[in-house]
């Protein structure tokens, strides 16, 4: 975490609407600033102490935000949205794309919680 005037700025993800991440330093307490209409949690990824912002009232002419996160983040997410980190004392926290990519495709390529339960 970096502190500019004033800022408290961490390294979040910034997922656009086409799906695609990027690292971006944002002050993780404005992030309602970055997004149409405030800001609303679509998800979270647990293991990784990440969660999910989205626009509370997104653009009429943004369309569905295509990741490919799965379950760790809400189906019919319009525009774009921002996983950010955080301590066990809610405190804000560096993620970037490296670590979530990592996560999503562990050495196998699947994420454990993608595997269905064989019966």
């Amino acid at each position: 975490m970096t502190t500019r005037s004033g800022l408290m700025l961490s390294n979040v993800v910034r997922v656009t609407t086409d799906g695609t991440m990027h690292n971006v330093l944002i002050d993780q307490r404005h992030v309602h600033l970055h997004l149409p209409g405030g800001a609303t949690f679509v998800g979270a990824i647990h293991e990784l102490l990440c969660f999910a912002v989205g626009a509370a009232n997104p653009n009429e002419s943004d369309g569905e935000n295509q990741h490919t996160l799965g379950e760790f983040v809400e189906k019919g997410v319009r525009g774009d949205f921002y996983l950010v980190g955080s301590d066990d004392k809610g405190e804000p926290q560096d993620i970037d794309v490296d670590t979530i990519s990592a996560f999503l495709r562990p050495s196998k390529g699947v994420h454990a919680s993608a595997l269905a339960p064989t019966m």
